[in-house]
Protein backbone atom coordinates (compact mmCIF):
# COMPACT_ATOMS: atom_id res chain seq x y z
CA UNK A 1 0.00 0.00 0.00
CA UNK A 2 2.80 2.38 1.15
CA UNK A 3 4.80 1.66 -1.85
CA UNK A 4 1.67 2.17 -4.54
CA UNK A 5 0.89 5.40 -2.77
CA UNK A 6 4.62 6.28 -2.86
CA UNK A 7 4.97 5.34 -7.09
CA UNK A 8 1.69 7.58 -7.18
CA UNK A 9 3.68 10.30 -5.58
CA UNK A 10 6.92 9.83 -7.84
CA UNK A 11 4.77 9.81 -10.60
CA UNK A 12 2.93 13.09 -9.76
CA UNK A 13 6.29 14.99 -9.13
CA UNK A 14 8.16 13.27 -12.40
CA UNK A 15 4.80 14.88 -14.05
CA UNK A 16 5.05 18.12 -12.73
CA UNK A 17 8.84 18.48 -13.11
CA UNK A 18 7.87 17.82 -16.60
CA UNK A 19 5.26 20.16 -16.64
CA UNK A 20 7.69 22.88 -14.79
CA UNK A 21 10.02 22.39 -17.71
CA UNK A 22 7.58 22.88 -20.53
CA UNK A 23 6.69 25.51 -19.19
CA UNK A 24 9.43 27.22 -19.03
CA UNK A 25 10.49 26.27 -22.71
CA UNK A 26 7.10 28.13 -23.47
CA UNK A 27 8.50 31.23 -21.57
CA UNK A 28 11.94 31.10 -22.65
CA UNK A 29 10.22 30.96 -26.19
CA UNK A 30 7.73 34.13 -25.95
CA UNK A 31 10.86 35.76 -24.79
CA UNK A 32 12.96 35.07 -27.76
CA UNK A 33 10.10 35.84 -30.00
CA UNK A 34 9.83 38.98 -27.95
CA UNK A 35 13.29 40.41 -28.57
CA UNK A 36 13.17 39.43 -32.55
CA UNK A 37 10.31 41.48 -32.41
CA UNK A 38 11.88 44.51 -31.24
CA UNK A 39 14.94 43.76 -32.90
CA UNK A 40 12.99 43.79 -35.74
CA UNK A 41 11.38 46.97 -35.34
CA UNK A 42 14.39 48.49 -34.77
CA UNK A 43 16.49 47.06 -37.83
CA UNK A 44 13.67 47.19 -40.44
CA UNK A 45 13.66 51.27 -40.38
CA UNK A 46 17.45 51.58 -40.92
CA UNK A 47 17.26 48.92 -43.66
CA UNK A 48 14.45 50.80 -45.05
CA UNK A 49 16.84 53.71 -44.66
CA UNK A 50 19.64 51.82 -46.14
CA UNK A 51 17.07 51.32 -49.26
CA UNK A 52 16.53 54.91 -49.33
CA UNK A 53 19.66 56.23 -49.28
CA UNK A 54 21.22 53.31 -52.03
CA UNK A 55 18.35 55.00 -54.09
CA UNK A 56 19.13 58.05 -53.47
CA UNK A 57 23.01 57.69 -54.42
CA UNK A 58 21.43 55.67 -57.48
CA UNK A 59 19.70 58.23 -58.70
CA UNK A 60 22.85 60.93 -58.39
CA UNK A 61 24.87 58.68 -60.28
CA UNK A 62 22.97 58.78 -63.10
CA UNK A 63 22.38 62.42 -63.17
CA UNK A 64 26.32 62.68 -62.95
CA UNK A 65 26.23 60.53 -66.21
CA UNK A 66 23.82 62.63 -67.62
CA UNK A 67 26.25 65.77 -67.35
CA UNK A 68 29.47 64.16 -67.66
CA UNK A 69 27.84 63.39 -71.58
CA UNK A 70 26.91 66.53 -72.24
CA UNK A 71 30.50 67.71 -71.25
CA UNK A 72 31.28 65.09 -73.69
CA UNK A 73 29.17 66.74 -76.30
CA UNK A 74 30.88 70.10 -75.10
CA UNK A 75 34.43 68.34 -75.98
CA UNK A 76 32.94 67.52 -79.16
CA UNK A 77 31.27 70.67 -80.66
CA UNK A 78 32.62 73.40 -78.44
CA UNK A 79 28.52 73.86 -77.09
CA UNK A 80 26.29 72.86 -74.97
CA UNK A 81 23.97 70.11 -76.42
CA UNK A 82 20.47 71.69 -77.81
CA UNK A 83 17.17 71.75 -75.04
CA UNK A 84 15.10 72.18 -78.27
CA UNK A 85 16.95 71.49 -81.53
CA UNK A 86 13.83 70.61 -84.12
CA UNK A 87 11.94 70.74 -80.60
CA UNK A 88 14.17 67.42 -79.65
CA UNK A 89 15.45 67.62 -76.15
CA UNK A 90 18.87 67.41 -74.96
CA UNK A 91 17.95 63.87 -73.99
CA UNK A 92 17.94 62.92 -77.59
CA UNK A 93 21.15 64.86 -78.67
CA UNK A 94 23.11 63.39 -76.29
CA UNK A 95 22.56 59.47 -77.01
CA UNK A 96 25.56 58.56 -78.40
CA UNK A 97 27.45 59.54 -75.25
CA UNK A 98 25.36 57.21 -73.18
CA UNK A 99 25.94 54.20 -75.79
CA UNK A 100 22.93 54.53 -77.46
CA UNK A 101 24.18 55.47 -80.97
CA UNK A 102 21.90 52.83 -82.59
CA UNK A 103 18.91 55.01 -81.11
CA UNK A 104 19.94 58.22 -81.87
CA UNK A 105 20.42 56.98 -85.77
CA UNK A 106 16.93 55.66 -85.52
CA UNK A 107 15.96 59.80 -85.18
CA UNK A 108 14.74 61.96 -87.88
CA UNK A 109 16.03 65.37 -86.53
CA UNK A 110 14.12 66.91 -90.00
CA UNK A 111 10.86 66.15 -88.20
CA UNK A 112 9.49 68.46 -85.31
CA UNK A 113 9.68 66.25 -82.14
CA UNK A 114 5.95 67.39 -81.14
CA UNK A 115 4.52 66.71 -84.53
CA UNK A 116 6.31 63.37 -84.35
CA UNK A 117 5.47 61.72 -81.02
CA UNK A 118 2.96 59.40 -82.37
CA UNK A 119 5.32 57.75 -84.58
CA UNK A 120 7.97 57.63 -81.88
CA UNK A 121 5.55 56.40 -79.03
CA UNK A 122 7.10 53.43 -78.60
CA UNK A 123 10.35 54.54 -79.03
CA UNK A 124 12.37 53.02 -75.92
CA UNK A 125 14.11 55.37 -73.41
CA UNK A 126 17.08 54.52 -71.81
CA UNK A 127 17.09 53.57 -68.15
CA UNK A 128 19.79 55.66 -67.69
CA UNK A 129 17.17 58.47 -67.53
CA UNK A 130 14.76 57.03 -64.74
CA UNK A 131 15.75 57.85 -60.64
CA UNK A 132 15.56 54.36 -58.86
CA UNK A 133 13.39 56.12 -56.32
CA UNK A 134 10.47 56.79 -58.43
CA UNK A 135 8.33 53.68 -58.55
CA UNK A 136 6.40 55.16 -61.02
CA UNK A 137 8.96 55.81 -63.80
CA UNK A 138 9.51 53.19 -65.88
CA UNK A 139 11.47 52.67 -69.51
CA UNK A 140 9.24 50.51 -71.02
CA UNK A 141 5.39 51.74 -69.83
CA UNK A 142 3.69 54.26 -71.53
CA UNK A 143 1.88 57.00 -69.51
CA UNK A 144 -2.24 57.21 -70.31
CA UNK A 145 -3.35 60.09 -72.20
CA UNK A 146 -3.88 63.59 -70.76
CA UNK A 147 -4.84 66.63 -72.46
CA UNK A 148 -4.18 66.10 -76.28
CA UNK A 149 -0.93 64.50 -75.75
CA UNK A 150 -0.55 60.83 -76.32
CA UNK A 151 2.48 61.22 -73.72
CA UNK A 152 5.27 58.79 -74.12
CA UNK A 153 7.86 57.60 -71.00
CA UNK A 154 9.11 60.50 -69.43
CA UNK A 155 12.34 61.71 -67.73
CA UNK A 156 13.73 61.74 -64.13
CA UNK A 157 16.05 64.70 -65.19
CA UNK A 158 15.71 67.79 -66.02
CA UNK A 159 18.18 70.38 -67.69
CA UNK A 160 18.29 74.10 -66.59
CA UNK A 161 16.18 76.70 -68.48
CA UNK A 162 17.33 79.53 -66.24
CA UNK A 163 14.11 81.91 -64.82
CA UNK A 164 11.49 81.60 -67.72
CA UNK A 165 10.32 83.68 -70.30
CA UNK A 166 8.39 86.08 -67.82
CA UNK A 167 11.69 87.95 -67.74
CA UNK A 168 14.32 89.36 -65.26
CA UNK A 169 14.40 93.49 -64.77
CA UNK A 170 15.68 95.04 -68.17
CA UNK A 171 16.73 91.72 -69.29
CA UNK A 172 14.21 89.39 -70.56
CA UNK A 173 14.72 86.09 -71.36
CA UNK A 174 15.51 82.86 -70.11
CA UNK A 175 19.29 83.04 -69.16
CA UNK A 176 20.20 79.26 -68.60
CA UNK A 177 21.61 76.55 -70.10
CA UNK A 178 18.90 74.67 -72.29
CA UNK A 179 15.76 76.98 -73.90
CA UNK A 180 14.44 77.00 -77.04
CA UNK A 181 15.21 78.20 -80.71
CA UNK A 182 15.45 81.97 -80.99
CA UNK A 183 14.92 82.62 -77.26
CA UNK A 184 17.82 84.45 -75.58
CA UNK A 185 19.90 83.05 -77.96
CA UNK A 186 20.00 82.28 -81.83
CA UNK A 187 19.01 78.63 -82.17
CA UNK A 188 19.05 78.65 -78.56
CA UNK A 189 22.72 77.32 -78.72
CA UNK A 190 24.68 77.89 -75.56
CA UNK A 191 28.57 78.07 -75.18
CA UNK A 192 30.79 77.86 -72.02
CA UNK A 193 31.65 81.85 -72.98
CA UNK A 194 27.93 82.12 -72.51
CA UNK A 195 28.12 81.59 -68.93
CA UNK A 196 29.69 84.13 -67.41
CA UNK A 197 28.70 83.50 -63.71
CA UNK A 198 31.28 80.70 -63.98
CA UNK A 199 30.27 76.88 -64.80
CA UNK A 200 30.72 76.08 -60.94
CA UNK A 201 28.10 78.96 -59.96
CA UNK A 202 25.66 77.77 -63.01
CA UNK A 203 22.89 74.83 -62.39
CA UNK A 204 23.61 72.20 -64.98
CA UNK A 205 20.60 69.35 -64.70
CA UNK A 206 18.29 68.40 -61.79
CA UNK A 207 15.71 66.25 -61.19
CA UNK A 208 11.48 65.97 -62.13
CA UNK A 209 8.41 63.58 -61.51
CA UNK A 210 6.70 61.99 -64.07
CA UNK A 211 3.21 62.08 -63.92
CA UNK A 212 0.97 59.41 -63.99
CA UNK A 213 -2.74 58.27 -64.19
CA UNK A 214 -3.85 59.77 -60.99
CA UNK A 215 -2.82 63.15 -60.53
CA UNK A 216 -1.26 64.67 -57.81
CA UNK A 217 -0.22 68.15 -56.57
CA UNK A 218 3.23 67.70 -57.59
CA UNK A 219 3.57 65.00 -60.22
CA UNK A 220 0.90 67.11 -62.65
CA UNK A 221 1.15 70.52 -63.84
CA UNK A 222 -1.86 73.04 -63.05
CA UNK A 223 -3.11 76.48 -64.34
CA UNK A 224 -2.43 79.62 -62.17
CA UNK A 225 -3.86 82.82 -62.71
CA UNK A 226 -2.80 85.05 -65.40
CA UNK A 227 0.62 87.10 -64.38
CA UNK A 228 2.69 89.71 -66.57
CA UNK A 229 6.22 90.58 -66.66
CA UNK A 230 8.83 90.98 -64.23
CA UNK A 231 7.21 93.44 -61.95
CA UNK A 232 4.55 90.77 -61.15
CA UNK A 233 6.55 87.89 -60.99
CA UNK A 234 6.48 87.48 -56.86
CA UNK A 235 2.84 87.62 -57.16
CA UNK A 236 2.31 84.78 -60.34
CA UNK A 237 4.73 82.95 -57.67
CA UNK A 238 2.62 82.74 -54.62
CA UNK A 239 -0.19 82.15 -56.53
CA UNK A 240 1.79 79.07 -57.89
CA UNK A 241 3.06 77.74 -54.57
CA UNK A 242 -0.94 78.31 -53.18
CA UNK A 243 -2.71 76.94 -56.10
CA UNK A 244 -6.16 75.31 -55.25
CA UNK A 245 -6.36 72.21 -58.02
CA UNK A 246 -9.75 71.57 -56.97
CA UNK A 247 -12.01 71.35 -60.18
CA UNK A 248 -8.72 71.73 -62.41
CA UNK A 249 -7.92 69.60 -65.20
CA UNK A 250 -4.24 68.27 -64.57
CA UNK A 251 -1.47 68.69 -67.09
CA UNK A 252 1.07 66.56 -68.36
CA UNK A 253 4.54 66.86 -66.60
CA UNK A 254 7.91 65.31 -67.74
CA UNK A 255 7.12 63.20 -70.57
CA UNK A 256 7.44 63.03 -73.33
CA UNK A 257 10.86 62.71 -72.97
CA UNK A 258 12.25 63.00 -76.69
CA UNK A 259 10.24 66.91 -76.10
CA UNK A 260 12.34 69.62 -75.45
CA UNK A 261 10.21 72.12 -73.11
CA UNK A 262 9.69 73.45 -69.81
CA UNK A 263 6.40 70.74 -69.23
CA UNK A 264 8.66 68.00 -70.90
CA UNK A 265 13.12 68.01 -69.76
CA UNK A 266 13.32 71.54 -68.54
CA UNK A 267 12.74 73.27 -65.53
CA UNK A 268 13.35 76.67 -64.31
CA UNK A 269 14.47 78.75 -60.93
CA UNK A 270 11.39 80.41 -60.67
CA UNK A 271 10.35 78.50 -57.05
CA UNK A 272 12.76 76.71 -55.37
CA UNK A 273 12.47 72.83 -55.32
CA UNK A 274 9.35 70.49 -54.74
CA UNK A 275 6.58 73.14 -54.79
CA UNK A 276 4.18 72.91 -57.69
CA UNK A 277 4.68 73.07 -61.51
CA UNK A 278 2.47 75.98 -62.79
CA UNK A 279 1.68 77.26 -66.36
CA UNK A 280 0.83 80.88 -66.44
CA UNK A 281 -2.72 81.10 -67.29
CA UNK A 282 -2.50 79.40 -70.92
CA UNK A 283 1.24 80.35 -71.31
CA UNK A 284 3.70 77.66 -70.83
CA UNK A 285 6.65 79.60 -71.48
CA UNK A 286 5.63 81.75 -68.43
CA UNK A 287 5.44 79.06 -66.12
CA UNK A 288 6.93 78.25 -62.75
CA UNK A 289 8.70 74.12 -63.16
CA UNK A 290 10.68 73.95 -60.02
CA UNK A 291 13.05 70.23 -59.63
CA UNK A 292 11.31 67.93 -57.91
CA UNK A 293 12.14 64.49 -56.09
CA UNK A 294 11.31 62.19 -53.37
CA UNK A 295 14.20 62.38 -51.57
CA UNK A 296 13.00 64.35 -48.39
CA UNK A 297 13.99 67.35 -48.15
CA UNK A 298 15.17 68.08 -51.64
CA UNK A 299 17.28 67.81 -54.81
CA UNK A 300 20.04 66.45 -56.58
CA UNK A 301 21.70 69.28 -58.48
CA UNK A 302 24.97 69.16 -61.14
CA UNK A 303 26.13 72.53 -61.90
CA UNK A 304 27.95 73.21 -65.36
CA UNK A 305 31.11 72.20 -64.15
CA UNK A 306 29.93 68.92 -63.23
CA UNK A 307 29.98 68.78 -59.40
CA UNK A 308 26.98 67.68 -57.47
CA UNK A 309 24.78 68.81 -54.66
CA UNK A 310 22.17 67.91 -52.90
CA UNK A 311 20.15 70.92 -52.63
CA UNK A 312 17.12 71.83 -49.39
CA UNK A 313 13.60 72.76 -50.19
CA UNK A 314 14.11 75.46 -47.90
CA UNK A 315 17.19 77.00 -49.98
CA UNK A 316 17.17 81.13 -50.37
CA UNK A 317 15.15 82.17 -53.44
CA UNK A 318 17.85 84.85 -54.32
CA UNK A 319 20.33 81.88 -54.57
CA UNK A 320 18.11 79.74 -55.81
CA UNK A 321 17.36 82.14 -58.59
CA UNK A 322 20.59 83.16 -59.26
CA UNK A 323 22.47 79.59 -59.65
CA UNK A 324 19.65 79.02 -62.27
CA UNK A 325 20.95 82.25 -64.52
CA UNK A 326 24.04 82.01 -66.75
CA UNK A 327 25.20 85.81 -67.30
CA UNK A 328 24.51 87.76 -63.86
CA UNK A 329 21.13 88.11 -64.52
CA UNK A 330 20.15 87.40 -61.28
CA UNK A 331 20.50 91.44 -60.65
CA UNK A 332 17.08 91.79 -61.84
CA UNK A 333 16.13 89.52 -58.74
CA UNK A 334 17.80 91.99 -55.93
CA UNK A 335 19.96 88.87 -54.86
CA UNK A 336 21.39 90.13 -51.40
Amino acid sequence: MLKTEFLNLGSMTLLFNQRKRAGLTMVELIVVISILGVLAAILLPAVQSVRISARQIECASRLRQISLACHNYLDTYGIFPSGNSHSWSQHVVILPYIDEANLYHQVDFSEFAYLSEAKYAEFPQPSLYGCPADGEWSATRSIPELNHLKVMTGSSYLGNSGVGAQGLKNSPGYHGIFEGEDRSLAKGIVRPANVTDGLSQTAFFSEGLVSTSSPTLLRNSWNAPRAGMFEELEEFAKSCVEIDIAGQAPGPLGAPWIFGSELTTWYNHILPPNRPSCTNDSSVQYGAYPPKSLHGQGVNLTYCDGSLRYISNNVDTGVWRAIGTRDGAESGFNVP
